[in-house]
């Protein structure tokens, strides 16, 4: 909820909001609906260029979980 009030405050820091919710192995569905939510707001404001350049920093297995789990 703080995330999606603010989300400007997270960017600087957003990698590690992304491990946070990849650390969740099997989240309720609303959680992991919201979580979708945050990591799709984020990836669509970024822009499909920035995304990638973004996202190709993550540990290679942050990444394989948020697209495993998010379709990211």
């Amino acid at each position: 909820a703080l995330i999606r009030a603010n989300p400007s405050g997270v960017v600087k820091n957003f990698v590690y909001v992304c491990d946070a919710i990849a650390s969740w192995r099997e989240p309720r569905a609303d959680l992991k609906d919201m979580f979708r939510n945050i990591l799709q707001s984020f990836k669509n404001s970024l822009g499909v260029a920035h995304w990638n350049e973004y996202f190709g920093m993550f540990p290679p297995s942050l990444k394989d979980t948020l697209k495993q789990q998010y379709q990211l």
